[in-house]
């Protein structure tokens, strides 16, 4: 048994003899493991080093909780950890901060895979991990589900914590499935989590200011595969495919391949076929999803229609504009290099492209090679807008710089022929405009609607 299991065994089977538990971090996820571990009898410090972390007042107002903020944990010794039982920190948290031992340090991920085991519920977990897409594959899976009859739910790293979704159950029916997405920060300190059925979407280079080179994030991500009942993994990928030798379910988006789904230039295929046209969803993400739910036996034409309905995520892949037979896509979510080559790939035709903003020394060769035979022209903003016009320009891509979003979605609107579709997909993050992609998406969506008022009043 490991520590996290002996420890928690130990304390539910003596609760009067109270665990002494460190919170390290008060965000969204924080607040949850506070209000978790108190929930279970623990005694619990909460710290931040921020002077007003946003859930300060929250976590203060737990009983049981006492909230410190202003504390910097990273200058603690390791003898300052010996009185507390558990470390759980925050995903966002780099494990190199804390000087706790190894064992002792938990998280999220790994409270919620312990208190699975501890008494389980009828429930069939999946579990999606990834650098690109998860979000997306996380929502449309539970949608199928749904729309198939299930009581399906998505939690974790896309929205409600996964300790918050756990007490709620404890207080109201679990769901017949449940679909956790899970971000490298959990899975870190999550070598104990189990799912019925998962999938790790894809690995390209991201967060290595948290984690320490490549190797680290890659392992961190495998994890999900450890204690997985049914592993479904992307046949494109070698990456996925070297972290198990035994998958159950591939998928491919090529069809020249044995996967057991893959996707054609008109259609997904696996155990029906499903066709392009009749689809709302991005259609690598929604191979991914057929993939990932193969083993619920979904009635086809419930799958069908959900594909059909799917309301793609803000921020992400989102569909927000017609205009003049041009469609208009927010992805502002895509901050690095590999988010806007994915979103590349899931379009269909031809595109003008908005990218640009803060690149964090990234290297743009990949996505101008990835924008090739796709793009007519990319319209460039922000703080990298001279690089990215470098590396389009290299591999003979058109390029035109705007000073601001609504100058650049009416170049790319003026750009645009029938049957285009004009991308916000930056590549790049964006607080050297905006206060973040959000925020930056929403200027992309007032740019657009305003435009498309203007045409219409032509």
């Amino acid at each position: 048994m490991d520590y996290l299991a002996d420890v928690c065994t130990r304390w539910a089977s003596c609760p009067q003899t109270a665990m002494k538990a460190l919170v390290v971090g008060m965000g969204v996820s924080g607040l949850s493991i506070a209000r978790y571990l108190a929930a279970e009898g623990a005694t619990v410090l909460a710290v931040d080093s921020r002077r007003e972390p946003p859930c300060l007042a929250a976590t203060a107002a737990i009983s049981g909780v006492k909230a410190q903020s202003n504390t910097n944990i990273a200058t603690w010794q390791k003898s300052d950890f010996d009185s507390y039982d558990l470390v759980a920190k925050s995903p966002g948290i780099p494990l190199s901060h804390i000087t706790a031992p190894v064992e002792k340090i938990t998280g999220d991920a790994a409270l919620f895979a312990d208190a699975w085991r501890r008494n389980p519920p009828n429930t069939t977990l999946l579990a999606v991990t990834g650098t690109n897409g998860k979000s997306t594959v996380t929502e449309l899976s539970a949608q199928l589900c749904t729309a198939a009859g299930r009581r399906a739910e998505a939690i974790g790293n896309i929205g409600e914590p996964l300790l918050d979704a756990w007490q709620r159950w404890q207080q109201t029916a679990a769901p017949d499935v449940a679909v956790a997405e899970l971000s490298s920060f959990q899975l870190e300190t999550a070598s104990n989590f189990t799912s019925d059925i998962a999938a790790v979407l894809n690995i390209s280079p991201d967060h290595l200011d948290h984690h320490s080179d490549m190797a680290t994030y890659t392992t961190a991500k495998a994890q999900l595969y450890h204690h997985a009942a049914r592993r479904v993994v992307n046949a494109d990928d070698t990456a996925v495919t070297a972290m198990t030798t035994s998958p159950d379910v591939t998928f491919s988006a090529t069809e020249r391949t044995t996967a057991a789904w893959h996707l054609t230039a008109d259609a997904i295929v696996g155990d029906a076929r499903f066709a392009l046209t009749e689809m709302a969803a991005p259609p690598h993400s929604a191979l991914a999803a057929l993939a990932l739910t193969d083993g619920l036996s979904l009635d086809t034409t419930a799958r069908r229609q959900a594909l059909a309905n799917f309301s793609r995520l803000p921020h992400r892949q989102q569909i927000v504009s017609h205009i003049d037979n041009v469609t208009y896509i927010n992805d502002s979510k895509a901050t690095n290099v590999a988010s806007a080559c994915f979103a590349l790939k899931q379009l269909l035709g031809n595109a003008v492209i908005i990218a640009g903003g803060d690149g964090k020394g990234q290297d743009f060769t990949r996505l101008a090679t990835e924008a090739q035979g796709r793009v007519r022209l990319a319209v460039l903003l922000g703080r990298d807008a001279l690089q990215l016009q470098t590396a389009f320009t290299n591999v003979g891509i058109a390029t035109q710089q705007a000073k601001n979003m609504p100058e650049a979605v009416f170049i790319a609107t003026q750009a645009a022929t029938a049957g285009d579709t004009v991308m916000l997909s930056p590549a790049c993050s964006s607080l050297d405009m905006y206060t973040n992609y959000g925020a930056r998406g929403d200027a992309f969506i007032s740019s657009c609607l305003n435009m498309e008022h203007r045409c219409a009043t032509q």
